[in-house]
């Protein structure tokens, strides 16, 4: 039995470049965070390469309400979306602050910040992925650079360190962060624009390992593929320290 406190979340900060948020004892699931996953862009075909991981928290509290929050807040404060309404032939759209506040207080929508876990099932099957049921989840990111050597490495550092702030060296990743651990997970909440279309994203910063539990069984990869594109806010996003 695992005992740790119930998972919550604290907002460090929230400016014109996005939101930065903690949040605190939660089970991962589907982590690539020792080898970046490959997608394959629908639209175009591009290759990109990503770090990540989905966080797992209980219906019943109100995580899933204060992440909203603090994405609908970094999404009126963006400097880098319009708060004017937009043209589209005769129809009158709302703005994109607007369009990507309102994306950002959804659950379950393709472009969504909150998915159910109820809902993430194996293809085909409707029982949840081991850890999924009766839980919020939230996937977050990192893009991976290709080195020359053919290996990859975060973008923007990630900070990996256990319970007593010791380092995780990139060689125990694998050992250390795995689907069914427990962790403190920090990301940035990033408004994006992108072919038309507002959002916010979430980029990671770091993990906290806290305790460790059985595995998840599952090895299908969750891949939400609603933001994949680059934001304003990727750039802006500065490590977390705990």
């Amino acid at each position: 039995m695992i005992n740790l406190p119930k998972p919550r979340v604290v907002v460090k900060k929230v400016s014109e470049k996005g939101a930065t948020v903690l949040v605190q004892n939660v089970r991962l699931a589907f982590v690539k965070i020792a080898t970046p996953g490959k997608n394959e862009d629908k639209e175009d075909g591009t290759i990109k390469y990503e770090y990540g991981v989905n966080i797992l928290f209980p219906k019943n509290l109100n995580v899933h309400k204060e992440i909203m929050k603090a994405a609908g807040d970094a999404a009126k404060m963006s400097t880098w979306l319009s708060s004017e309404p937009r043209q589209k032939g005769k129809n009158t759209l709302p703005s994109e602050k607007e369009e990507a506040y309102k994306i950002s207080q959804t659950i379950d929508e393709e472009r969504g910040i909150i998915k159910d876990g109820d809902n993430i099932c194996p293809k085909g099957e409707t029982t949840p992925f081991d850890g999924f049921a009766g839980n919020y989840t939230v996937y977050i990111k990192a893009t991976a650079e290709e080195q020359p050597d053919g290996t990859f490495k975060p973008k923007k550092p990630l900070q990996l360190v256990r319970a007593d702030k010791s380092e995780i060296a990139r060689h125990q990743i694998a050992d250390e962060i795995y689907s069914g651990c427990w962790a403190d997970v920090t990301f940035f909440l990033a408004p994006y624009k992108f072919k038309g279309k507002c959002g916010v994203t979430k980029l990671l910063n770091g993990i906290m390992k806290l305790a460790d539990d059985v595995k998840f069984g599952a090895v299908d990869a969750f891949e939400d593929r609603s933001d994949v594109m680059t934001s304003s806010g990727e750039s802006e996003a500065e490590p977390e320290t705990y």
